[in-house]
């Protein structure tokens, strides 16, 4: 697997790397809510997917990643690990490099999944937090 250290996670604040949140919500008491609004209040461009939503915050949000506009750099999943799982797949065949599985998101499964392959993996960390961090200093 291919672990990342801070400043790989300083860079994808910088407002160069375009974020997709797998289990974005209009939900204000869940993680897909406020993950997606810190990431839209530090001007990261971001886009919303959940299969049960039209707008997310008011924005258009998509059904699944095969919708996605192709800038998306870096998945951030909010989903339980059985739907991470699913996600992951579709994604690495689509070509996605990188990927951030919020605490909660991810297991030994969904990780190995990445074993062999050219891509940046986050695991355990949280956006919310690292994201302060960063706009904190």
């Amino acid at each position: 697997m291919h672990q990342v250290d801070d400043n790989f996670i300083r860079k994808l604040f910088s407002g160069k790397y375009i974020f997709a949140v797998i289990g974005a919500s209009n939900n204000p008491a869940k993680y897909g809510f406020k993950i997606y609004k810190q990431l839209k209040d530090i001007n990261i461009k971001v886009y919303p997917v959940n299969p049960h939503e039209e707008l997310i915050q008011g924005d258009k949000c998509f059904e699944n990643i095969f919708q996605l506009p192709k800038d998306v750099d870096v998945l951030n999943f909010v989903v339980p690990p059985e739907i991470s799982l699913k996600v992951t797949k579709n994604a690495i065949n689509k070509g996605f490099k990188i990927f951030w599985y919020q605490p909660g998101s991810y297991n030994s499964e969904v990780l190995a999944l990445h074993d062999n392959l050219n891509t940046k993996v986050i695991a355990g960390q949280c956006v919310l937090l690292e994201s302060m961090k960063i706009s904190s200093k």
